[in-house]
């Protein structure tokens, strides 16, 4: 069996992370606890039936996450929305490549675990943010 180097990277959720969505800071929570449950079963060995489920709770979360936030997007004329969604769909693209890698039978728990960091690192606490910050240019102050 491969040792992973994934010691303890998990990456607790602070307050300064939302993004004055509500709905979209909650979505990010989740992300960020199925991100930490991976990191605590990785260990377990590539047929383990964590891997398996780590795929099922992404893919998940990638539905409805990505619909809700490309409403949010539409209805609020984002202007990066056209490259956000290209963003979504290449998560979703490199997801089923490492799936079917994964049930073809390599070992991709660090692949996943790597990829899985750098989305919540460079989309979600980077583009995402842009979202709050438009939504926060169109709502006045008092």
């Amino acid at each position: 069996m491969t040792t992973l180097l994934l010691d303890d990277l998990s990456i607790e959720w602070h307050q300064d992370y939302e993004i004055g969505i509500e709905d979209i800071d909650q979505d990010h929570k989740r992300l960020f606890s199925i991100y930490n449950y991976f990191n605590t079963v990785a260990e377990q060995g590539t047929k383990s039936p964590c891997i398996s489920t780590m795929f099922v709770l992404l893919s998940d979360y990638a539905i409805g996450h990505f619909r809700n936030e490309e409403a949010i997007m539409n209805s609020t004329k984002y202007p990066d929305i056209v490259n956000h969604i290209r963003q979504h769909n290449g998560f979703v693209r490199k997801l089923d490549k490492i799936r079917n890698r994964y049930e073809g039978g390599d070992d991709v728990r660090e692949e996943l675990f790597m990829f899985f960091r750098d989305w919540i690192l460079l989309h979600v606490l980077r583009d995402d943010r842009k979202i709050g910050e438009h939504m926060k240019k169109l709502t006045p102050v008092f």
